[in-house]
């Protein structure tokens, strides 16, 4: 009678292994199967062209690096902010414009706060003074206007002066 009891119990827990691990399997299989894999998944996250949802996954990289040199104790607290703020900062103006041109082309954006003005223009923040949003500065800088964070980060892009790469042709 133990010998059966015991191929009972046995068998009672191979159906319930058997019945979990089917259920683990197909929790696991089941959102694999259903995810878009590599960029097009990000492409719908961000509703952005591949260049641009490219360069999203870049900032992401870069987040997840700051954030693992802060748990290293490499970065301290406030350049953690500051710089998290900037890349966030970064993400959210290369989104608007690109959404706002309708074209799949990463901006070359200056992030700066007002101290690190001068390292673009020769009069720092005061050549920002009277300018409004799309006025050129500088001339060779778009201005696109001012986020706030925990500083305020001033948003630039250079003009057309650096050519875009053309796929090759041959003749």
């Amino acid at each position: 009678m133990d010998w059966a009891n015991g191929m009972n119990a046995l068998t009672r827990h191979a159906g319930v292994a058997a019945l979990i691990a089917t259920v683990a399997a197909t929790v696991i299989a089941a959102p694999r199967s259903q995810r878009v894999v590599g960029p097009a998944s990000d492409s719908a996250k961000y509703g952005l062209g591949p260049e641009m949802t490219e360069y999203m996954t870049f900032i992401d990289a870069e987040i997840a690096e700051l954030t693992h040199l802060r748990d290293e104790g490499d970065v301290g607290a406030a350049d953690f902010r500051i710089s998290r703020d900037r890349l966030d900062v970064t993400r959210e103006a290369a989104i608007r414009i690109a959404r706002t041109r309708s074209e799949d082309r990463v901006p070359d954006l200056y992030v700066l706060v007002d101290s690190e003005l001068t390292q673009i223009l020769p009069a720092g923040a005061a050549a920002l003074r009277s300018k409004k949003v799309g006025d050129i500065v500088g001339g060779e800088f778009i201005f696109h206007g001012r986020i706030r964070r925990q500083k305020t980060f001033n948003i630039l892009e250079r003009t057309g002066n650096i050519r875009r790469a053309s796929p090759y042709s041959p003749d």
